[in-house]
């Protein structure tokens, strides 16, 4: 994964699946500007995805418009991170 956008894509259709397993109908709204990646049966999910080994990952902070969409909706709104690890990946699920 060479570049930040291919690893946030990734990130995003793994969650999306993961949601559809769990019976959830997820739909990506990250381009639509309201502080959340996917809306998924009132869900509203943050996808970060990591691309690097842990012990050199320095957390990637929310945005302006993350933390106020999770100050608003704090029963709704999750944290999913992906960590990708050569051609694995590992799903963390922070409500």
């Amino acid at each position: 994964m060479k570049n930040k956008k291919s690893i946030e894509q990734r990130a995003i259709e793994i969650v999306k699946a993961y949601e559809v397993i769990e019976g959830r109908s997820p739909l990506n709204v990250s381009k639509n500007g309201v502080g959340y990646d996917i809306k998924s049966s009132g869900r509203m999910i943050e996808v970060k995805g990591v691309g690097e080994s842990w012990s050199t990952y320095n957390w990637q902070s929310l945005y302006p418009s993350e933390v106020k969409c999770l100050k608003r909706n704090t029963k709704k709104f999750h944290l999913y991170i992906v960590k990708f690890d050569g051609n694995k990946n590992s799903l963390y699920v922070i409500p």
